[in-house]
C-alpha cells in the first residue's frame, strides 16, 4: 500500500527508486519510536458508516486505515504518501474527523486536544470529530454541559486497541484497563446536513459489543437527548471518492478523476506510433469542463479524420453523447440543490426579500437570535421531554407538546350518521341538563329579587 501511496500522490513527477526506499525505510524507523494505536476494523467501519467520517487525523502512513480517503500523520514528512499534514497545523474545520486521543499525546504534549476541537467545531463550516479517549480525560468536559459534546459510548474494561494496522489480520490486540469512551464533538451545520440514525448507531455498536464480548455501556443521558428531538428524514451527503480509471483506455478527456498529464513518452513505450501519441497526448489534456458540452479538442479530431471513412458523422455522434450526458449531470444538480434549499435548508439559511420601511416607530428587539445558539441539535424540534431540562431563551429548548385530546365529540362525526328513528313505546333517554355559566348567574339574580320581596312583604 505504501508504494501505491506514493504512485497515486506524485502523478505529476517522478520518484527515484532510491528514494521510494528512503522514505519507506524512514516509515520503519519512527513506527518503533510511536506505538501508535488504531480501533478494529468492525468498530471502525461502524462509526465511518454512521458518522459520515472523512478523515482520519492521527496516523501514520504505516498506520492508516483505507476506508478513510483522506488521512493526517503526525510526521510532516508522510506529505510524499499523501498525508494533507500535521492535524496541529492543519484547518479541519468543515471535515468529519476521526480521532485518538493517545495518539495525539505522543506526539504533541503541550496542546491540548480537545481546545483544538473545539476551535474547529467554533464555525459555521459543517464540522464533526470522533474521538476514542479515556473517560477521565472527557469527564470534565462533558460536566461543563457543553451542548456539542456527547458521550456515545463507554466500554469500562478491555477496550480492544490494536498496535498494528486496522485492516491486517494479523493486528496485535491491547486491551486497556482504563475506562474508553467513544465521543461525539459536532455542530449544528454538521448534524443539518449529515443527520444522524441514533437508533442504528446503537443497535450496531450493541451488536458488536455482544459479538466481541465487551461490556459496552451507552449513557442514559445521551440516549434521551437524541431520542427526544424529531431528526430528519433525508440522507446525508455523498462525499467525493476516489473513482476507479478505466486503464485500457487510452482517451481521458471526459474522464474527471484522472489529472492531466504528459503522457506523450508513455504511449510511445507502449507501441503507438509517435504522430498519434503527440495527438493522444494534446487531446487528454482538454479542459473537462469543455468537455462536459461537447466541445471536442481539434487534436481529436484530426485522429478522427486520419482513422476512420466518415469522420464528421462520428464527430457529431460523441459530441451529442457528451453534451447529453453532462446534461444529466448538470439537471440532477439543480433537482439536488432546489430540493436542498426547498426541504432541507432552515428559514434562517434562506436569503429573504426586502421589507418594506414603515414610517411607525419600531421597538428595539431584544429577543435572542438564534445563530448563537450552539447546541448541536438546534434544527430538530423538541418532541419529547424526557431529559427535563429548563428551557433557556433560544426556541430550539422549547418542548412541543401534542395537542390535547378534547372530551366533546367532532361536529363533522354527526354528518357521517343518520339520526335513529325512536318506537311510540321505546322510552326517551333522559339527558342531564348541564348549567351554563349565563344560567347560574341568572338563578342567583332571581334569589336575590326572591330575598328582597319576602323582606318587603315581612315589613
Amino acid at each position: 500500500m505504501l508504494i501505491k501511496d506514493i504512485w497515486v500522490t506524485n502523478s505529476k513527477r517522478t520518484v527515484s527508486p532510491a528514494e521510494v526506499i528512503k522514505h519507506i525505510t524512514r516509515i520503519l524507523r519512527t513506527s518503533v519510536r510511536y506505538n501508535l494505536l488504531s480501533l478494529p476494523y468492525n468498530l471502525l467501519s461502524i462509526l465511518i458508516y454512521h458518522m459520515q467520517l472523512q478523515i482520519e487525523g492521527t496516523t501514520s502512513a504505516l498506520f492508516r486505515c483505507p476506508l478513510f480517503h483522506r488521512w493526517c500523520s503526525l510526521d510532516e514528512e508522510d506529505s510524499i504518501f499523501g498525508s494533507m499534514g500535521s492535524p496541529t497545523t492543519q484547518d479541519l474545520s468543515g471535515y468529519n474527523t476521526f480521532l485518538i486521543h493517545d495518539n495525539w499525546t505522543q506526539k504533541e504534549k503541550k496542546r491540548d486536544l480537545f481546545d483544538q476541537t473545539k476551535l474547529w467545531v467554533n464555525t459555521k463550516k459543517p464540522t464533526r470529530i470522533v474521538m476514542v479517549t479515556q473517560t477521565d480525560k472527557v469527564i470534565p468536559h462533558l460536566q461543563s454541559h457543553d451542548p456539542r459534546i456527547y458521550e456515545i459510548a463507554r466500554i469500562p474494561i478491555g477496550f480492544p486497541f490494536n498496535n498494528n494496522a486496522p485492516h491486517q489480520e494479523t493486528s496485535l490486540l491491547t486491551q486497556k484497563t482504563e475506562s474508553i469512551s467513544i465521543i461525539l464533538i459536532v455542530n449544528k451545520e454538521s448534524m443539518l446536513l449529515d443527520p444522524l440514525d441514533w437508533p442504528s448507531l446503537k443497535k450496531d455498536l450493541i451488536h458488536w459489543a455482544s459479538t466481541a464480548r465487551i461490556d459496552l455501556s451507552i449513557p442514559d443521558w445521551t440516549d434521551k437527548l437524541f431520542l427526544e428531538r424529531g431528526f430528519a428524514t433525508h440522507k446525508a451527503r455523498v462525499f467525493p471518492c476516489t473513482i476507479p480509471s478505466q486503464e485500457g483506455c487510452i482517451y481521458r478527456l471526459f474522464d474527471p478523476s484522472t489529472t492531466p498529464r504528459n503522457e506523450e513518452t508513455h504511449l510511445i513505450a507502449c507501441g503507438i506510433p509517435a504522430q498519434f501519441a503527440r495527438l493522444i497526448d494534446r487531446s487528454n489534456r482538454h479542459e473537462r469542463g469543455l468537455s462536459l458540452l461537447g466541445v471536442l479538442p481539434k487534436n481529436f479530431r484530426a485522429i478522427l479524420y486520419t482513422s476512420i471513412e466518415k469522420p464528421e458523422e462520428a464527430c457529431k455522434d460523441i459530441s451529442k453523447t457528451l453534451f447529453w450526458s453532462g446534461y444529466r449531470i448538470w439537471k440532477q444538480r439543480k433537482f439536488l440543490n432546489a430540493r436542498f434549499w426547498k426541504e432541507i435548508a432552515p428559514d434562517e439559511w434562506k436569503i429573504k426579500g426586502k421589507e418594506k420601511k414603515s414610517t411607525r416607530k419600531r421597538k428595539h428587539n431584544k429577543g435572542f437570535n438564534s445563530e448563537n445558539c450552539h447546541n448541536a441539535l438546534h434544527f430538530f424540534p423538541k418532541m419529547f421531554d424526557f431529559t427535563k431540562q429548563r428551557p433557556n431563551r433560544c426556541k430550539c429548548s422549547e418542548y412541543h407538546r401534542p395537542p390535547k385530546r378534547t372530551t366533546t365529540r367532532d361536529i363533522r362525526s354527526f354528518t357521517k350518521k343518520f339520526p335513529t328513528i325512536l318506537k311510540s313505546n321505546s322510552k326517551i333517554p333522559y339527558t342531564f341538563r348541564f348549567l351554563t355559566q349565563t344560567d347560574r348567574t341568572r338563578e342567583h339574580q332571581d334569589r336575590l329579587k326572591r330575598r328582597k320581596t319576602t323582606l318587603s312583604l315581612s315589613s
